[in-house]
């Protein structure tokens, strides 16, 4: 469902873009153009004009995703624009029906301060390119003059969608009963203690399902959706990564040289897999030229590596006697860790999550020997040696070990219930569309907008 507030955005934003693109006054004809009725609902008419604001908000999504519109999907976007804004009328007709647009003084004026704030916001922005014109035409205006360009600007850019400082402010007001009606219908439904259980029962089974067929789809889940059930062998740690800066000149240095030897490796590995492929005409003379360019550039890898992790073990080495020594371990990542994911929720606070099948020789998408060593912990708060990887040196400390099992139903039921009260929301609201529409008289005439958007 497309909401008023959003039409307001796109078309001002889009018209921000178009701003160049615009430069001369809309003519008589297409004031007439525009002006044709498109669609009626319970006689309100629809003008072409008004699909084509519908129309240039979904062209502006479409280019924040780089689509663009063709022949061979306008007629998709013609029918998407006439149904929103029929569906928009539906709805605006069935807030006044219920009274919703009668606004008390309070709700008039929280209306007036947000449309003034907002109005206010769009002027902001016209007034940067206010005083670009003005630089260019080597003027030196008041403040009251770049206001007021501002807003003659503003306005200019609004006429070409058809909208008027008035029409935005009904915006605002057609968003407010809409969201009073949006709030009213989505009152009507509730979720009982019955149906959580029910979604409860079904969340186990599936993630129990899940977990045993990918064990570490675990590690993407347990952050971002709610958990009924948690796999056996997982651990949180946190670690100090020692390493340059990304921008450090001899470290830009040193991984380009790496991931240079890395593509070599791999195409020299690929020759060998060719030469294999030739069955009885395999050069076996040339194989082995080939495995031994892989072994010497191989050994220069290593050898890099080795270089550069010597000149990072004195920092290591301290590092690593503070930690040892009890020192806040937080602080200690502040202070030398490099990996900026220790710095972000939620594992600045309770650590990477990870079990053996989070290494990438498993299938996931951590450093083996990280994964190893971190796994190799016993009890928590203990602590790793130094741990060498392409990375750099890492110190790491168990942090926790993970209970797995079920979670109780008690724990999770307010996140099922909102979950599960969502969803019956959203369905019972497009219910309703749907019946509003089908109560209403709709007449559409897809003809007068056929040309739109194939200029």
């Amino acid at each position: 469902m497309r909401k008023y507030g959003n039409k307001l955005i796109a078309i001002l934003l889009a018209g921000l873009m178009l701003f160049f693109a615009a430069c001369s006054l809309v003519s008589v004809n297409e004031d007439r153009d525009n002006a044709q009725v498109v669609a009626k609902v319970n006689g309100v008419e629809i003008t072409k004009g008004e699909f084509r604001i519908a129309f240039d908000e979904i062209i502006y999504y479409y280019s924040m995703f780089g689509m663009q519109i063709t022949q061979d999907n306008v007629a998709g976007v013609h029918t998407a624009a006439l149904d929103s804004i029929v569906l928009d009328e539906v709805i605006k007709q069935k807030g006044k029906e219920l009274g919703y647009d009668q606004l008390t003084a309070e709700e008039q004026t929280q209306i007036d301060t947000d449309f003034d704030d907002l109005w206010q916001s769009y002027l902001d922005s016209y007034k940067s390119q206010a005083e670009l014109d003005a630089a260019d035409a080597g003027l030196t205006p008041t403040e009251q003059e770049l206001n007021a360009k501002a807003e003659e600007l503003l306005l200019a850019d609004m006429a070409t969608s058809g909208m008027t400082r008035e029409s935005m402010k009904q915006d605002s007001i057609d968003q407010h009963v809409y969201s009073k009606l949006l709030e009213a219908t989505q009152a009507e439904v509730s979720v009982s203690d019955e149906e959580v259980k029910t979604a409860y029962d079904t969340l186990l089974a599936e993630q129990k399902t899940k977990y045993a067929e990918t064990p570490e789809a675990y590690e993407t889940d347990a952050d971002s959706v709610t958990i009924a059930y948690i796999p056996p062998g997982y651990v949180r740690v946190k670690h100090i990564l020692i390493k340059p800066d990304d921008d450090d000149e001899a470290y830009i240095e040193y991984t380009t040289k790496v991931e240079t030897l890395q593509t070599e490796i791999t195409d020299l590995g690929t020759q060998v897999g060719e030469l294999y492929s030739a069955g009885s005409d395999v050069n076996q003379a040339e194989i082995a030229a080939l495995d031994a360019q892989i072994v010497a550039k191989r050994a220069e890898e290593a050898a890099l590596r080795a270089d550069f992790l010597a000149s990072l073990k004195p920092q290591a080495d301290e590092a690593l006697a503070k930690a040892k020594a009890g020192e806040d371990f937080d602080a200690l990542i502040e202070t030398y860790g490099n990996d900026p994911g220790m710095t972000v929720s939620p594992a600045k606070e309770e650590g990477y999550l990870l079990s053996a099948a989070s290494s990438v020789d498993e299938g996931g998408s951590m450093d083996a020997d990280f994964t190893r060593a971190s796994m190799a912990l016993v009890n928590v708060g203990d602590i790793t040696e130094l741990v060498p990887t392409s990375f750099g040196y890492h110190i790491i400390k168990l942090v926790e070990k993970v209970a797995s099992g079920d979670i109780p139903l008690d724990n999770i039921k307010e996140e099922i219930r909102e979950e599960e009260l969502a969803d019956k929301q959203s369905d019972h609201w497009s219910a309703k569309q749907e019946e509003w529409k089908a109560a209403a008289q709709i007449e559409t005439f897809p003809d007068l907008i056929s040309d739109v958007g194939l200029a």
